[in-house]
């Protein structure tokens, strides 16, 4: 996401929720921490690894699901780098 379009997002966060500085910063730390999270959720319920190498796209992690989802996105993020 470009420069201008995250500040104007903040704007518009912080208008229409009229969030103060600190509520509008806790926001932020939470967005970018999804991943963190997630890994955790993961880790808890015992899921982590559910849609890894072969098992992308099988009985245990069909297409469409939310598992299956996030781990497309973790490709696609490692394929970046």
């Amino acid at each position: 996401m470009s420069q201008l379009v995250r500040e104007s997002v903040d704007e518009f966060v912080q208008e229409d929720f009229e969030l103060n500085e600190e509520e509008l910063n806790e926001a932020k730390k939470k967005k970018k921490k999804w991943i963190q999270g997630m890994f955790k959720s993961a880790k808890k319920k015992g899921t982590e690894g559910d849609c890894s190498g072969e098992k992308f796209g099988s009985s245990s992690c069909p297409a469409g699901s939310k598992k299956y989802n996030a781990a497309k996105n973790l490709r696609a993020i490692a394929k970046k780098k």
